[in-house]
């Protein structure tokens, strides 16, 4: 469920949200564009105190987010016929949750 709101909000264009376009996407797209979003997330938060540290570096590792630009080229390998995907793809880079 998360993955679908977080991958509409991917999306999402100039005139809001594309009705329907998440669940267009294969589940793998989906999956990857809701951890590229946290992985977003995660990257620009402070970490203000080692707790905070400890808890930023456990997110980026549990959702693999040093390994994004291998899995991104490889769902861009897998779905290179679809517009859709690849423009999901690019706008999941700036998305933040």
């Amino acid at each position: 469920m998360i993955a679908a709101i977080l991958a509409a909000a991917a999306l999402a264009g100039a005139d809001g949200p594309a009705p329907g376009a998440a669940r267009r996407l294969p589940h793998d797209v989906r999956a990857f564009v809701a951890r590229r979003i946290e992985c977003n997330h995660w990257g620009g938060e402070d970490p203000y105190d080692a707790e905070r540290a400890r808890q930023i570096r456990a997110a980026v590792e549990r959702l693999r987010c040093g390994d994004l630009d291998r899995d991104e080229a490889r769902l861009r390998r897998r779905h290179a016929a679809s517009p859709t995907v690849l423009e999901a793809l690019v706008r999941a880079r700036d998305e933040v949750w």
